[in-house]
């Protein structure tokens, strides 16, 4: 066979196999979207309305990258609103109600939006400015609601999107525009820790404000990918790990928004019969009003609840997914996973055939029963006492502590300006008779620093004084070179907020990216710093017949750095410390653009109390200083 036959045999066999998976993935799509448009999903809206179930449509797409998206997602839900109010009137109201609304107290359309499709650059650092942004989009789809009188539903996201949510809510509902329209609605995740305080907090809000809005409370989509992102960042996790303590929780939010009846609304979105039931007799035992109460389910999930819940008289609400499969690729993962976890109450009880006693036991006395355990470090003797190395944590933009420690670091660090820096050779600042500015990239007028500039005889006498340091620093134990580093740390946390601010104001960098290089410094002081411990103590090597060695490491002599200006702190430490705990001597010039910064390196071990000569501070022009420096 010529290789153009097999050529084109594979390339066939191979269109062959795509399409079947294309298929298969189509196929597998249909079973949780209604379709891939509005006019598209009529049908099977009709068909839930026909017997006895109402809808929310959701329109698949979230976390949009540039504003033409957010503006095209904008259009989407416009037209969303006016396909459902053009069919309207051909549903009749479910329930016996005597009103054309369901129930006689939930309108025909209702929507939920998720809030990361509003604005592209959504921000828990700029968190006052993405809001306004956000609810700048979110307006007209309010607007189109109160034309249309239909409810509107914010969805809950993942952590970095929680708070923004909620503010959002309450903003728009705060204003004159949409203070008093009552069909509207925000979700809370029971696996969330602090879905609690959130909730009493939403309460309160109400409260004060003689507002009534609807809860739906939720187990929550996004459990792997909040460990996994917790874990990679080294935070807290912010969600229960298991999901007894999950179940537990949605019992007890469910019963506090059922005794604030008089402000909020309970939409009950859970496939667990456990749940379900629990919500239907407390809401008897508090004497609920029915028009309070309403039960959520998937569509393609859980249809005999749905079924059993419409039997039972009770009010019942699908989450109605509408979009292409690639707009609702993340959509159909979330589905995946929940259909097929262990521990899916969907799975055990359709699938795995659990026996019901063991579905309906009460989650708090699992929990108790099972309890979950965090993982202890492993014990790290070759680290000297120290622990084992873990990255230092990024500041978390969710919290607002944070956000205001930062802006409150801007503020205090401008009134310093500017900085007067001079080179330090062998302990003692230099007086070198020209300077240079650093100044504010985004603001140039702004004079971060006044640097007194190194001359190519300050060079040569910076390398001769760290040469003679050498021999001191060289034989200083280990373990004392070591412990520098680990000081220069705690310094480092001390005042990362500053670090990361002079960063903003001297490079331009953003909050995020100021506050990482200041943690990529801090891992470098304690990774060096215990890798100086592990690999100094002497080894025996070899076992050929009367061979005897010994693995030791000694240090080269006088090392220069010269850092970049895009990472000012992290790369010169970095650069820095593995020099300085591997027993070299330092001579260190930070980039021009950025000398104020690179004179925190010295300031940090200078409050260490580092031995003077050991590290030696050069800042000046590279054109000048450049050629000594590297071809000494």
């Amino acid at each position: 066979m010529s290789h153009s036959v097999r050529d084109r045999s594979t390339s066939i066999a191979a269109r062959t196999v795509a399409q079947s998976i294309r298929d298969n993935i189509t196929g597998m799509a249909k079973q949780f979207i209604l379709g891939s448009t509005p006019k598209e999903a009529l049908p099977a809206f009709d068909r839930l309305r026909s017997v006895g179930v109402a809808f929310t449509a959701d329109l698949l797409g979230e976390a949009v990258v540039s504003e033409k998206e957010a503006e095209e997602y904008l259009d989407r839900y416009l037209e969303l609103f006016d396909t459902l109010y053009a069919v309207r009137d051909r549903w009749p109201a479910l329930g016996e109600s005597s009103t054309d609304i369901d129930w006689g107290h939930s309108p025909k359309i209702n929507v939920s939006i998720k809030t990361s499709a509003m604005y592209s650059q959504m921000n828990n650092a700029a968190f006052d400015h993405s809001v306004e942004k956000a609810k700048e989009r979110l307006c007209p789809i309010f607007r189109k609601a109160v034309e249309t009188g239909a409810f509107v539903n914010l969805d809950m996201e993942h952590h970095g999107l929680k708070d923004l949510t909620l503010a959002l809510f309450k903003g728009l509902m705060e204003g004159p525009e949409f203070s008093a329209y009552p069909y509207t609605g925000i979700a809370i995740q029971c696996y969330r820790r602090d879905s609690e305080a959130d909730l009493h907090a939403m309460i309160e809000w109400a409260r004060k404000r003689h507002v009534t809005f609807t809860i739906r409370l939720v187990k929550g989509a996004y459990w792997d990918s909040e460990v996994i992102w917790a874990r990679a960042k080294n935070w807290p996790v912010p969600v229960f790990e298991s999901k007894d303590e999950t179940d537990a929780n949605f019992e007890k939010l469910a019963r506090v928004i059922l005794k604030n009846h008089e402000f909020t609304r309970l939409a009950c979105a859970s496939h667990n019969l456990r749940a379900i039931a629990s919500v239907v007799e407390t809401a008897k035992e508090l004497r609920v009003p029915a028009e309070h109460v309403e039960y959520q389910v998937i569509y393609g999930m859980g249809e005999p609840i749905m079924s059993a819940l419409g039997k039972a008289g009770l009010p019942v609400r699908v989450y109605a997914p509408i979009g292409e499969m690639l707009q609702g690729m993340a959509y159909l993962v979330r589905r995946l996973l929940e259909n097929t976890a262990n521990e899916s109450f969907l799975r055990q009880s359709f699938a795995q055939g659990v026996e019901v006693e063991r579905l309906l036991r009460n989650p708090h006395a699992i929990g108790k029963e099972h309890p979950v355990t965090s993982e202890l470090p492993q014990a790290s003797p070759e680290y000297g006492g120290k622990g084992p190395f873990q990255n230092e944590p990024q500041l978390d933009w969710t919290l607002a502590e944070h956000r205001v420690r930062f802006g409150e670091a801007l503020q205090s660090i401008r009134i310093t300006f500017p900085h007067k820096i001079s080179p330090v050779i062998g302990g003692t600042p230099v007086d070198t008779g020209k300077t240079i500015h650093s100044v504010n990239p985004n603001a140039p007028d702004e004079v971060v620093g006044i640097v007194a500039a190194a001359k190519k005889s300050d060079a040569k006498q910076a390398i001769l004084v760290a040469r003679a340091a050498f021999p001191a620093w060289r034989d200083t134990d280990y373990r004392v070179r070591s412990d520098y580093l680990f000081r220069a740390a705690v310094q480092a946390r001390k005042l990362r907020f500053q670090l990361a601010a002079l960063q903003v104001l001297e490079v331009g960098k953003s909050w995020s990216e100021a506050d990482a290089d200041v943690c990529e410094a801090i891992d470098f002081l304690e990774y060096y710093g215990r890798e100086m411990l592990r690999l100094a103590p002497q080894r025996r090597m070899g076992h050929a017949p009367g061979e005897l060695s010994h693995l030791i490491y000694e240090p080269r002599g006088v090392c220069v750095v010269i850092a970049p200006w895009n990472f000012p702190l992290a790369i010169s430490m970095g650069m820095t410390s593995a020099a300085l705990v591997a027993g070299n001597t330092v001579v260190y010039k930070p980039a021009s653009q950025s000398p104020v910064t690179g004179a925190m390196v010295y300031e940090l071990f200078k409050a260490a109390k580092l031995p003077p000569g050991v590290l030696n501070f050069l800042p000046g022009r590279g054109s000048e200083l450049g050629d000594i420096l590297v071809t000494h």
